[in-house]
C-alpha cells in the first residue's frame, strides 16, 4: 500500500481531495490523479489522461510550470 496516492491521502486527509492539485503522467499516478484534482501533462499515458480532471501542456512544453504559473496568478 506504499503508493503516492495512499501517502497523500493519509497526510492530507483533513482537506477536501478536490482542493489538492496533483500532476502526473504514468500509471503509478492514476489513483492519485483520480482521487485528488488530477492534472495530466499532454504526453501522459492514455490511462492517466482518462482519470485526470484536466490536461495541460506536455513536459516538453513545460506543462507543469505553465499550469502552476496559471494557478498562482
Amino acid at each position: 500500500k506504499a503508493t503516492k496516492a495512499n501517502a497523500l491521502k493519509q497526510i492530507l486527509k483533513k482537506y477536501d481531495p478536490k482542493s489538492i492539485f496533483c500532476f502526473g503522467d504514468d500509471l503509478m499516478d492514476v489513483d492519485m490523479l483520480d482521487h485528488f484534482y488530477g492534472i495530466a501533462v499532454a504526453n501522459a499515458l492514455k490511462e492517466v489522461k482518462a482519470v485526470a480532471t484536466e490536461i495541460t501542456l506536455s513536459n516538453k512544453e513545460e506543462g507543469f510550470a505553465h499550469r502552476v504559473e496559471q494557478l498562482l496568478n
